[in-house]
């Protein structure tokens, strides 16, 4: 059992911390000129560039006028229901089937990619009509949520979006009993100017992402997080904050998970090796504010 309850008292000199900023804002470039890179030639997802023509001209057409064989065992003949009566996420090849079969898609056009943590499904659509949204509405009966709408890419007069879907986390695994087997506590960085309500509130699942559509999460940090770790997310945080009361000031809280609700479950973060998610509220008994920290709010 890890039991750091008392390590996260964050001792720096003026020196030491302003080295820790300023290794945080330099890998804080660095990752931004990466990720932009691999926007750029869609490394993950499906290489537009690499799909032939034939394919493309094949896809670029108003998928509300597909055809569609009304089947009371295919999810996606039936009408538009509430997410809580679809029942449990399929699977990504079953989504990626169902998808295909259903708008006669090449499977050129729809990829699943399983990592650590993380499953996510690409789907290549013509920018027509309701495309987008015919596309997210049959994604979310099959349990999973648009994450993200790529880039416009034309080719041949031909305009097309990427878009990247993820499952609600019904999908992903339960790991509580794993985290709290590890850990005592989790850690949260929160600006100052959200303090008074957490402690009387309590955490509440948001969705504050401008680049990504996820479910109302709150994010943590695992128990076992280094200082460094630690700094670094904060002044990522902060960097990224465009809130007009952000003035770099941060607290870090300690989340106590020894005697948490049982309601309360616990997800690994698919985008963070530090990361954990909820998404349900975290109550003020559970809370207690162990650092303060004034982060940069502009990148150097």
């Amino acid at each position: 059992m890890n039991t750091k309850a008392n390590k996260k008292n964050i001792r720096l000199t003026e020196s030491q911390l302003e080295t820790l900023i300023e290794t945080a804002v330099r890998k804080t470039l660095n990752s931004i000129s990466r990720k932009n890179k691999e926007k750029e030639t869609n490394k993950e997802g499906i290489d537009i560039t690499k799909i032939d023509i034939e394919t493309l001209k094949q896809a670029y057409r108003d998928l509300s006028l597909t055809p569609i064989h009304v089947n009371y065992d295919n999810i996606l003949s039936l009408p538009t229901l509430i997410k809580e009566a679809y029942g449990d996420p399929l699977p990504p090849d079953s989504v990626v089937n169902q998808i295909a079969n259903k708008y006669k898609f090449s499977t050129k056009l729809v990829s699943k990619v399983e990592a650590e943590n993380r499953i996510s499904i690409y789907i290549i659509v013509a920018l027509i009509g309701q495309n987008i949204q015919l596309i997210k509405t049959d994604m979310e009966k099959m349990g999973y949520f648009l994450g993200h709408i790529g880039n416009q890419t034309t080719v041949q007069g031909m305009t097309f979006v990427q878009l990247q879907f993820e499952p609600y986390c019904q999908m992903q695994i339960d790991e509580t009993d794993n985290i709290k087997s590890q850990y005592n506590t989790l850690y949260h960085w929160t600006p100052d100017y959200n303090l008074k309500t957490i402690l009387s509130e309590g955490l509440k699942p948001s969705h504050k992402n401008t680049e990504f559509n996820y479910p109302p999460r709150t994010y943590l940090m695992k128990g076992n997080s280094t200082d460094n770790e630690i700094l670094s997310l904060g002044q990522n945080l902060s960097l990224f904050n465009k809130n007009p009361n952000n003035n770099g000031h941060y607290t870090l809280l300690e989340i106590d998970i020894t005697n948490i609700n049982d309601n309360i479950r616990f997800y690994y973060d698919p985008n963070s090796s530090i990361g954990i998610y909820t998404e349900q509220p975290i109550p003020p008994t559970n809370i207690k504010p162990i650092n303060n920290i004034m982060f940069s709010t502009k990148l150097k």
